[in-house]
């Protein structure tokens, strides 16, 4: 639904928000947080198309099941999961070479 997209975008683009108050654990966080900030944008576009493409079909009487959606959203989700992964053991290792 529109309101699901919505609460997904908003939920990257609030990570994002985060970030500043653990830059000073994690050193440089600005690719994260441009990954952050386009999923957020990416699910709300996303959305917004998506909501109007369905309307338009059922005012004809037709339905087209969500299977792309559902793949960005796992394929993005999983992205940034594995992205912050990677930074955090990256500056762990860091600090243990220090």
């Amino acid at each position: 639904t529109f309101l699901s997209w919505t609460r997904t975008g908003l939920g990257f683009v609030a990570l994002e928000a985060l970030s500043p108050a653990l830059r000073h654990d994690h050193g440089n966080l600005k690719p994260a947080s441009a990954a952050l900030v386009a999923s957020g944008a990416g699910c709300l576009s996303y959305g917004t198309t998506r909501y109007f493409a369905s309307m338009r079909l059922l005012q004809r009487g037709l339905f087209r099941p969500n299977v792309v959606g559902i793949a960005l959203v796992a394929a993005t989700s999983g992205m940034v999961a594995g992205g912050g992964i990677v930074m955090v053991v990256k500056q762990e290792k860091a600090v243990e070479v220090i």
